[in-house]
């Protein structure tokens, strides 16, 4: 326990707490691992399954037992047993559940995320990460497009116009510097 008390302590800890904790990279977690979701979520109610009809959700020892997620904060985590003078709080066995405890408990934790504002920025990501994807592709077919314009131009004009469009093009940030090398 010591450990985890001097990890704590460390600004480098705390730091990293806090960027965890922003919104943006909770969606760029959800975004990179979003794909793989359904995959987890299959195999951990096939996992389940078995183990309620081999009877083996009831056998795990405490030593072996999977411990409640903790995420490890300044203060003490809160206790995942409800209150004793709660008779409206239901807590689920681990026979009655449909997914692995492992994955029960990371779906409770991520429950209490702020979704909103979460997939607002995990739009915005794909949103940027499309438009450097298709900038790349495009910009190959603007630049031809371009020659096509000013092959009848004179060859003052020409100069400017792809002086002006070299500095354009690298003043954007999705647009990949070499094909804008290899037409100026």
């Amino acid at each position: 326990m010591a450990a985890a008390e001097w990890l704590e302590e460390m600004p480098l800890w705390r730091m990293v707490e806090s960027v965890m904790s922003m919104s943006i990279v909770k969606a760029a977690g959800i975004c990179c691992i979003g794909p793989v979701l359904p995959f987890v979520f299959l195999t951990s109610i096939l996992n389940q399954s078995i183990r309620r009809r081999r009877t083996l959700h009831g056998r795990m020892s405490s030593a072996l037992a999977p411990r409640p997620l903790q995420i490890l904060r300044r203060g003490r985590p809160a206790p995942v047993v409800p209150p004793e003078d709660s008779d409206l709080t239901a807590v689920p066995m681990p026979g009655d559940q449909w997914l692995t405890d492992r994955v029960h408990r990371f779906m409770t934790y991520i429950g209490d995320w702020d979704w909103v504002s979460i997939l607002r920025q995990a739009y915005l990501l794909s949103f940027a990460f499309t438009c450097y994807l298709v900038c790349s592709r495009l910009l190959n077919v603007v630049l031809a497009f371009l020659i096509t314009i000013l092959s009848g131009l004179p060859f003052a004009l020409i100069i400017v116009a792809t002086v002006a469009c070299g500095i354009t093009c690298f003043l954007l940030p999705p647009v990949p510097g070499a094909p804008v090398y290899l037409f100026t």
